[in-house]
């Protein structure tokens, strides 16, 4: 695709793009589970989605145990909820070895997600930007270690540290790259364990890795995404080379519009359950104009959820969201 600036510009409004991938599940009366293992169910349930509210990019479902569960992680699968990783392993820099020889693309679940993204090809208009998630290094490094241990070792550890995020990257960068040759356009590098090294810390131990995977991708436009409260690390985000940002809703667009490069495109940042689960169609509808008016003066600027929207939330206001993004 042609670069993320390039795109809005050739668009000729602000492009509309919330991260649903699990109300689209919903709209099937499918579950999450069958979603992240059956690619033709992905698929069909991204199709009606699309059908229904008509974004200008469909991402798959959220999945961070993509990567975690194929290079071999005991992860639990319930039917209507997220995966989660049950042991996380590495404890030494021998732990790390039997990871090694394990081939991610060769795994079931990510090839039904590289499927998926294929199938969307054929399911979707032509101009309807397909969009896929991988799980940042550091994100993925912690699902290895534990969160608590990988805090406490980029102290206490940092060479196991670094040496398992490069791992992560291998991984990763692997995956991505299978994505991008399926066709997704956008792939968003999920970041959320990132964010308890702080701004001091983030290069060494997540940022470069970013940079690394960003730039490994030739076609499909990296955006990066860390969820909570970002605003101390703009600065570190607006030298990672990704096209865009994705931010969550705790941020101040506005201002952060001001701090980062014209050449940065910033994405979001809707609260996904403050306000698309939680409010009425017409507060939807608020929040949604109030953000457009606030970005209005932007033209590096992709309206979305700040994260994912939740399965439970009701459609009709997904559907408030869009027809406010286009009023």
């Amino acid at each position: 695709m042609p670069r993320l600036l390039d795109y809005i510009a050739t668009l000729g409004r602000t492009p509309v793009m919330p991260l649903v991938g699990y109300p689209a599940a919903a709209l099937t009366h499918t579950s999450i589970k069958l979603n992240e293992f059956n690619w033709g169910v992905h698929a069909w349930s991204l199709q009606t989605l699309y059908r229904k509210v008509q974004p200008d990019a469909v991402f798959t479902l959220m999945d961070l145990a993509v990567e975690a569960s194929g290079v071999g992680l005991q992860v639990r699968f319930p039917l209507h909820e997220s995966p989660s990783i049950e042991i996380h392993p590495v404890e030494t820099p021998a732990d790390l070895d039997q990871f090694k020889a394990v081939d991610i693309l060769k795994d079931g679940r990510a090839d039904a997600f590289i499927k998926t993204v294929q199938e969307l090809g054929q399911l979707l208009p032509n101009g309807v930007l397909r969009g896929a998630y991988v799980t940042a290094p550091f994100t993925l490094a912690a699902l290895l270690c534990g969160a608590n241990n990988i805090a406490m070792n980029v102290i206490l550890e940092p060479g196991l540290v670094l040496r398992t995020v490069e791992l992560a990257t291998s991984v990763v960068t692997r995956y991505a790259l299978a994505l991008e040759q399926a066709g997704a356009d956008l792939i968003m590098l999920l970041d959320p364990t990132a964010l308890i090294l702080g701004p001091g810390r983030f290069q060494e131990f997540a940022g470069r890795f970013v940079s690394i995977l960003a730039a490994a991708l030739q076609d499909a436009a990296p955006i990066y995404h860390m969820c909570g409260d970002t605003t101390a690390f703009l600065d570190e985000f607006a030298t990672l080379g990704c096209a865009a940002l994705s931010l969550d809703s705790a941020v101040d667009f506005a201002a952060a519009a001001g701090r980062l490069p014209d050449d940065v495109v910033l994405m979001g940042n809707i609260s996904p359950v403050g306000v698309v689960r939680n409010m009425d169609p017409e507060g939807v509808r608020r929040q949604v104009l109030a953000l457009r008016e606030s970005m209005s003066g932007h033209g590096n600027f992709i309206l979305a959820t700040g994260c994912d929207v939740p399965g439970d939330a009701p459609f009709e206001n997904i559907e408030a969201f869009m027809a406010a993004a286009r009023e």
